[in-house]
């Protein structure tokens, strides 16, 4: 899976300590100066889940554009159902 997350250096040390065989990219700019890209060998749920339970799921790109299609509102209500467990 690959995903563009809008974070600061805690949210990127998370991600290195979870998954340590994941590829970071830098993707800072002059417009947005905490931004990265991570490549994992998990599911977009595996790493959607852990993002919820640790707080950041908002600041990944890809699960915004998720709570803005209505086609994956059962996935969402799921995701979050299982964060909470």
């Amino acid at each position: 899976m690959y995903e563009m997350v809008y974070s600061d250096r805690a949210v990127l040390d998370l991600l290195r300590v979870r998954f340590p065989s994941a590829l970071f990219e830098d993707a800072s700019d002059e417009f947005r100066p905490h931004r990265f890209c991570i490549e994992v060998d998990v599911t977009k749920e595996e790493f959607y889940l852990f993002a919820l339970r640790e707080g950041f799921a908002l600041a990944c790109f890809g699960f915004q554009v998720m709570l803005q299609d209505p086609s994956q509102r059962e996935a969402v209500k799921s995701l979050m159902k299982a964060a909470k467990e």
